[in-house]
């Protein structure tokens, strides 16, 4: 029973790890927002594909969500075998047999490049939002300065 809960334990918290990838701040530029992973149009909940047909005449949007729809399948394909290949060999580790390092490696293989297509998902994910309200004349592009957590790290974010 408590290898049970172990195994439940190690589950979670690799399969939250996705979350740590998603963004959490909101980025609200006029009508279209963007958060974690959802699109908000005018405040409600918007479906990847219904936003790509409302932006048919949005070239440049539809380009970036075209992008940013390819990094996500990609990231979810190469996340979820990663972490199903890492907590395999653990989970049998810890109910005492031998641990299998090199399915453990492979897991890792596949599971780091989907750290690189979330975060390329995000940045094209979030230009679709600047080029749509842009495109729209929201007034996207207000200049501000903020102190905080980037994707880079904490410091001074100029946006303009």
């Amino acid at each position: 029973m408590k290898a049970l809960s172990v195994v439940l334990f190690v589950c979670t918290i690799f399969l939250q790890i996705e979350n740590a990838f998603s963004q959490t701040s909101e980025r609200d530029i006029g009508n279209l927002t963007l958060t974690g992973k959802t699109f908000y149009l005018n405040g409600e909940r918007i479906k990847r594909a219904e936003l790509a047909n409302r932006l048919g005449s949005d070239t440049e949007a539809y380009g970036y969500l075209s992008k940013a729809r390819t990094f996500r399948t990609l990231s979810d394909l190469s996340l979820f075998p990663g972490l199903f290949l890492i907590v395999n060999p653990t989970t049998n580790a810890i109910l005492g047999n031998e641990m299998n390092w090199m399915i453990f490696g492979a897991g890792v293989g596949l599971f780091i490049p989907s750290i690189f297509f979330e975060r390329a998902y995000r940045k094209n994910a979030g230009m679709t939002v600047g080029s749509y309200n842009s495109y729209r004349g929201s007034g996207a592009y207000k200049k501000e300065i903020r102190f905080g957590v980037t994707d880079h790290g904490i410091g001074l974010q100029y946006s303009f």
